[in-house]
């Protein structure tokens, strides 16, 4: 597994839903007169949001999925088969996630005190029950890097979305450290003609 991708990956995501949040736009095409009265076409370039502006999105989001629980219905067929999967991923206020301050520095001057997280996936084949299941970080362990093996008590699972493809259904998720861009993004599978996750 390329970690450098996958990270690069999460970070973009991240930056992509910060961005719309930050209050900024991209690119503000103007017609202005020119001193004879012609039109003048340009492009202002508005500066990307800071670190900070960053940051205080990622808290504020975070702080939102305590009390928002992220939810997906969605309906896929698969061969002759439809899957309804319901999947929600909820805040166990717990307390148990304490992120050192070296990872939130300069923002918090002191260790962030955070939450697991746990994603409840029911999934039912032509109306049937088929899987209910609920997903921790730790079952996603042993798809990580060794890099990652020491950040275990600083990590969260975030729930990234469902997708159909070929046979399964893919479940994709992160897990990393709340607030930074240090995580992994994982997928596990629901396979449509068993009843393994």
């Amino acid at each position: 597994m390329n970690t450098k991708k996958i990270v690069l990956n999460i970070l973009i995501v991240f930056l992509l839903s910060c961005s719309n949040h930050a209050g900024k736009s991209g690119n503000i095409a103007q017609s202005q007169k020119s001193q004879h009265g012609d039109s003048i076409n340009s492009t202002e370039e508005n500066d990307e949001p800071t670190d900070e502006e960053l940051f205080k999105c990622a808290y504020s989001n975070l702080l939102s999925s305590y009390k928002h629980n992220q939810k997906i219905d969605t309906l896929f067929v698969i061969g002759k088969d439809s899957f309804e999967v319901n999947a929600t991923c909820i805040c166990l206020n717990d307390g148990k996630v304490i992120i050192p301050k070296r990872y939130v520095q300069p923002y918090l001057n002191k260790d962030f005190i955070t939450h697991n997280f746990v994603l409840h996936i029911v999934v039912h084949k032509n109306k049937t029950l088929y899987i209910e299941k609920k997903l921790l970080k730790e079952n996603f362990y042993k798809y990580m890097d060794k890099d990652y093996e020491t950040m275990r008590n600083y990590c969260t699972l975030t729930f990234s979305g469902l997708r159909a493809e070929g046979e399964s259904i893919l479940v994709y998720v992160s897990i990393g450290v709340p607030l930074t861009d240090v995580g992994v993004g994982l997928a596990d599978t629901i396979k449509s003609n068993s009843l393994k996750l």
